[in-house]
């Protein structure tokens, strides 16, 4: 979607507005185009505003961790929209050397993203913005992504569950919405973990991989785009998972409770570190550790 203000400037029209690229976020899982409203930017603003679709949840980051499904669908549709939008946004008045990608939350990972893993981001854009998510955020790299592959297979009765080709043919049979909804089989505390298939690191074998490297590796390799890129947060950052542990229940015991009463099984997967620790003990060690950390004795 191209959003152009009705009254540019003189010297815009002259030499090209410049133009704000918005990626959505909503943990890689939801969110849509309309999720960030281009008005403010419409009523006080001389740019030209660009918003990209691009898939979602299990239809773009199930993985087998091989070349067979390889993830990460969604930034290459990214990707190819910011191709478009550096080729094309001229055509609509547009400057392509002034272009901002700006993301948040998920979108300000997919941002980092970008700049990690394509050294000629630059020549999309000239500024990076990321507000409330970084790719060091602990719920932006998937990891164990073949075992949830399969075990959305399994829950999707797929009759043989032995190799990532089966899988994958199985996968192809099934409607796309019965896909989306094997999503419940993975919450295990409301909507959490909130991103069950997000990005995560390809097979260096993939045919044009998006990522084959953590981000930690390739920022101590320095082997990324550079270019000036703003990182912020929201106010209340953190909310989400806050918010569904404290609505009200009515009739129900309380989910904030719930949480106390199960913290060592549910804080790995709040917190998103299920799955980095090798062992049950580490896992616990880690939990009462948390806890004692920012609460002391305190629920």
């Amino acid at each position: 979607n191209v959003y152009k203000p009705k009254l540019p400037a003189v010297a815009d029209v002259e030499s090209g507005i410049p133009v704000v690229v918005l990626i959505h976020g909503g943990a890689f899982m939801f969110g849509s185009v309309r999720a960030n409203g281009h008005e403010n930017f419409m009523r006080n603003g001389r740019v030209i505003v660009v918003k990209m679709g691009y898939r979602l949840g299990p239809l773009c980051f199930l993985s087998t961790a091989d070349t067979v499904i390889s993830s990460n669908f969604g930034m290459k549709d990214q990707r190819l929209a910011l191709q478009w939008i550096k080729t094309n946004i001229a055509r609509f008045g547009g400057d392509p050397t002034r272009i901002t990608v700006l993301g948040f939350s998920s979108g300000g990972v997919a941002v980092h993203l970008h700049i990690l893993a394509q050294r000629n981001f630059t020549e999309y854009a000239k500024v990076a913005v990321s507000f409330s998510g970084v790719a060091f955020n602990p719920w932006a790299i998937t990891l164990k992504t073949r075992e949830r592959a399969f075990e959305l297979a399994k829950h999707l009765n797929c009759p043989d569950v032995s190799s990532a080709q089966l899988i994958k043919d199985c996968l192809q049979r099934k409607p796309a919405a019965a896909i989306v909804r094997g999503v419940r089989n993975f919450l295990v505390f409301g909507y959490n973990p909130f991103t069950t298939f997000g990005p995560s690191i390809e097979d260096a074998a993939v045919e044009d991989a998006f990522l084959t490297r953590s981000p930690q590796q390739i920022v101590e390799s320095g082997d990324f785009a550079q270019l000036p890129w703003l990182v912020s947060y929201a106010a209340q950052d953190g909310a989400f998972n806050a918010a569904e542990l404290l609505q009200r229940m009515p009739r129900r015991e309380e989910l904030i409770e719930v949480f106390n009463d199960r913290w060592y099984d549910l804080a790995p997967y709040n917190l998103f570190y299920k799955d980095t620790m090798h062992t049950v003990e580490q896992m616990d060690d880690y939990s009462v550790a948390l806890k004692r950390r920012y609460l002391g004795e305190k629920e």
